[in-house]
């Protein structure tokens, strides 16, 4: 047998294993096939567990980090709802990440910085009392009007 002969048919050959489609035709099919099973996924949601699966915290950072005022769980924790209420620009730059309300609030000469409120998005100052020791006793606190 001759191999050069065997070489020229594999393409014959591969066309026939293939149902008549050629290698190119088969392999767009099949990524296509592929793609639409991925979405298919994605959409039902099966790749990946709800926010709440990890938890409420979770949950609730995930809407801060897109702006969202707050989030919480469902009852069964399977679908985590953020706030249709969005932060201001400032108030996401300041509270988003933990220690730059301290920071903006320091550069303005108080003790530190903590980001409360009814929806722990302002920035608040405090400046402790002379001889007080520790965050939260006697403190005055003032809100951070600037970034």
């Amino acid at each position: 047998m001759n191999p050069s002969h065997l070489i020229q048919d594999f393409p014959d050959d591969v066309e026939r294993e293939l149902g008549g489609r050629n290698l190119f035709t088969y392999l767009r099919d099949k990524a296509r096939e592929l793609k639409d099973k991925i979405k298919e996924k994605v959409k039902g949601g099966s790749l990946a567990p709800s926010r709440c699966r990890l938890g409420n915290a979770f949950c609730e950072g995930s809407c801060h980090a897109v702006g969202s005022v707050t989030g919480y769980c469902n009852e069964d924790f399977s679908d985590c709802t953020c706030s249709e209420e969005k932060v201001s620009a400032k108030q996401y730059a300041v509270c988003l990440k933990e220690g730059i309300c301290s920071l903006c609030c320091q550069k303005q000469g108080f003790s530190t910085g903590e980001c409360r409120g009814p929806t722990g998005w302002d920035c608040k100052c405090v400046r402790l009392e002379e001889g007080e020791e520790g965050e939260g006793r006697n403190a005055m606190f003032f809100l951070c009007c600037t970034v």
